[in-house]
């Protein structure tokens, strides 16, 4: 994982430009397939500085209890797309506003571990006025994108992906630890962002190891 000089990089350029020139587009069409789609809003927005927003689950839910998570679900019948899936979801968990979106692009879709695939939308958002589903979620936080530099990688996930094995960075930002999927459409944000060139595939020169309990 490459910080150097980026630890020091200041957020001079038009990040959201930038965003919009590498991500796949709005509009991409992941390939059908026989898995049930999903689909996750990543948002961000910049006050003093580029922060993303994220949720924290409630421990009364079914599936990923209490982790951390961009907003977002399964695809209903009368979803018209899967970004309006990615819409409905954050309105209902957060009470986010879909006018206050500014699409940037998709990041690559993604298998999540209960078999869906699932697509990551990344928009910016202004301000707005949470209504947190408590149902869903437990809370909303905002986390600095420098706080995903090396230096605050607390250990590396050890994960078997089909026959291959494959390292995540886990981060802790105060009591939420953000791994899993969420770390993984994060690897691929960051190298778009020029903040981490991580190849999830190669074993980690430094840094623990662990096997996540799920």
């Amino acid at each position: 994982m490459n910080s150097g000089s980026q630890h020091a990089k200041q957020w001079t350029y038009d990040w959201q430009q930038q965003l919009a020139q590498r991500l796949l587009p709005v509009d991409f069409e992941p390939e059908a397939n026989d898995k049930q789609q999903a689909a996750v809003l990543v948002l961000l927005r910049h006050q003093t500085e580029p922060c993303l927003l994220l949720t924290e689950r409630s421990s009364n839910l079914a599936q990923h209890p209490g982790q951390v998570s961009f907003v977002g679900g399964k695809h209903d019948a009368q979803d018209p797309s899967l970004l309006a899936t990615a819409k409905r979801e954050a309105y209902e968990e957060i009470g986010l506003p879909c006018q206050q979106l500014q699409l940037l692009g998709q990041l690559r879709p993604q298998p999540s571990r209960h078999g869906l695939q699932v697509s990551a939308f990344v928009a910016s958002c202004g301000q707005f006025n949470p209504q947190l589903n408590s149902a869903e979620v437990n809370s909303l936080f905002e986390l600095p994108l420098r706080r995903l530099h090396a230096e605050h990688l607390s250990h590396w996930d050890q994960i078997q992906a089909g026959n291959a094995r494959c390292y995540l960075p886990h981060y802790g930002y105060g009591r939420y630890q953000i791994w899993g999927l969420t770390a993984l459409f994060l690897v691929e944000l960051l190298a778009h962002l020029d903040l981490a060139r991580i190849n999830i595939k190669h074993k980690p020169s430094s840094g623990e190891i662990r096997i996540p309990v799920r």
